[in-house]
């Protein structure tokens, strides 16, 4: 593990995840998937269209939470994230296809797409989901438990956010951490 940048800017580690914690990172990328492909789903069906947007799916993630045990197990804040990206990626759409008819640009633009599962959803913790319970050991919550994620040596006091990454290239795990949510 290397620290790439030092505070106050945020910082990026390249973590060494035990195979149990990165399968679960894993499990968790395909249930983020799961959740894009369900919200996008929503979003493109005639009957909801223009009821259904990341405010409105994140009141509606509680009920999927509950009848859906599976979705319990990442932190809540990392499915709403999920559907935030999906809003910001059609605010790009509907600003790429408004810049298309105004001839701004010169090809037609693409909707948000489904995701394939097997491709690595990028995972926002926040707030009460990371802790810190040793100098070099971060924990992020997951299934009423915690995923532990040993750090190198550094201060990670004012860390206030995470976002794992996953390099396929290089087959390794980033951790970008921010002083501020």
């Amino acid at each position: 593990m290397n620290v790439d940048n030092i505070f106050p800017k945020s910082m990026s580690v390249i973590a060494e995840i035990d195979a149990q914690t990165r399968n679960t990172l894993w499990k968790i990328s395909e249930l983020c998937n799961e959740l894009w492909n369900i919200a996008l789903e929503q979003r493109r069906n005639t009957n909801s269209w223009g009821k259904s947007n990341a405010e409105t799916q994140r009141l509606e993630l509680i009920g999927i939470c509950k009848e859906y045990p599976r979705f319990n197990q990442p932190a809540f804040s990392v499915l709403e994230q999920v559907l935030f990206s999906l809003e910001e990626s059609y605010a790009q759409y509907l600003q790429a296809l408004e810049d298309y008819k105004a001839k701004k640009r010169p090809d037609t633009p693409a909707p948000p797409q489904p995701r394939q599962i097997d491709l690595f959803f990028p995972q926002r913790y926040q707030g009460n989901d990371i802790r810190f319970d040793q100098e070099h050991c971060m924990q992020l919550a997951y299934a009423q438990d915690w995923l532990s994620i040993e750090l190198p040596p550094g201060s990670y006091k004012a860390v206030k956010s995470v976002r794992v990454n996953f390099n396929p290239s290089e087959d390794r795990f980033h951790l970008e951490m921010n002083p501020e949510d």
